[in-house]
């Protein structure tokens, strides 16, 4: 099957995750992440939307914690959508965009250096057993994920693995996945 058509059908698995299964799988994978990053300090991780593996609980927790969390926002670059990173203080911080993401508002002081990132949690559509991800097909996470310097881990379900896939040029693999049922 070719990556499309693995999209499609990691994407329909999730969707049919039922919700309270969801809550708890969403918690397993909270604990499970959290357990593992207590060194981090400067960490970039994206706001969960519709059936994706929550991260809103992470992120307050991570606030509560006193780590520098930072938030992605679209932006235009050379005429192509990109995603810039900003320091967020509170959930609150943020607003729903044209699209129904939730975006931090953006301030030049909140900028970050992807450079400086230790950690980087980011969404996943699907994945294989070599940590090949599989997104939305936009390629934003790609671009960034070539960028940071520093651990990348995929949150998602196990439903959510595929057969193995050849990757894209552009393909950038995750250090880790975390799924309910625990990291590899």
């Amino acid at each position: 099957m070719d990556k499309k058509g693995l999209r499609h059908l990691a994407g329909m698995r999730r969707h049919s995750l039922p919700a309270l299964l969801k809550a708890q799988y969403d918690e397993n994978i909270r604990s499970q992440l959290l357990k593992l990053i207590p060194a981090a300090e400067r960490i970039g991780i994206y706001i969960s939307v519709d059936d994706e593996a929550d991260t809103r609980k992470i992120i307050e927790n991570l606030l509560q914690h006193q780590k520098q969390v930072f938030v992605p926002k679209c932006t235009m670059k050379q005429q192509r959508p990109s995603l810039d990173f900003y320091r967020i203080l509170s959930l609150e911080e943020c607003l729903p965009s044209r699209y129904g993401l939730l975006e931090p508002i953006p301030q030049p002081s909140r900028l970050c250096d992807l450079k400086e990132l230790e950690l980087m949690i980011v969404p996943v559509v699907g994945f294989d057993s070599r940590k090949n991800r599989i997104g939305h097909g936009r390629g934003y996470y790609d671009a960034i994920l070539q960028q940071c310097r520093c651990t990348r881990i995929g949150l998602a379900y196990t439903l959510q693995q595929v057969e193995d896939f050849d990757p894209e040029p552009h393909d950038v693999a995750l250090d880790m996945v975390i799924t309910e049922q625990g990291a590899f």
